[in-house]
């Protein structure tokens, strides 16, 4: 039988620093990830990443968002260690994934181009 733990305020080892539980519920990421493109750093309801093409890399959810309407955020360092990288923007987002493309107008044609580093943290409901 599973057992079930009810508090309204977690509060810290010496009893100060008091955070409503409703707060972490809501306010905590839902996913976030680390990934070369190619392969996850680390992560936390992430199952995996697709190197889908240049500069475009899908992470897969461990436990589905509620909905589609979630918010995301990502940032990236350039090609080479140190260097700053252009935007990033959200091909598809989905329940299950979502689906990253990396840009600067400064690189290939289609102004996309490979990150040394990438990071998405994912905000929302989960399923």
């Amino acid at each position: 039988m599973a057992s079930e733990l009810r508090v309204n305020t977690l509060k810290d080892a010496s009893g100060n620093n008091s955070i409503a539980t409703s707060f972490v519920a809501g306010g905590s990421a839902k996913a976030w990830a680390s990934s070369n493109q190619a392969s996850l750093i680390d992560s936390l309801n992430v199952a995996s990443t697709t190197d889908n093409q240049s500069a475009d890399t899908t992470y897969a959810y461990t436990s589905a968002m509620a909905n589609a309407g979630y918010a995301a955020g990502s940032g990236s360092i350039g090609p080479s260690s140190g260097t700053q990288a252009g935007a990033t923007s959200y091909r598809t987002v989905a329940t299950g994934s979502i689906r990253v493309v990396t840009f600067d107008d400064t690189k290939d044609a289609n102004g996309r181009f490979d990150t040394a580093y990438q990071a998405v943290t994912i905000s929302g409901d989960l399923a």
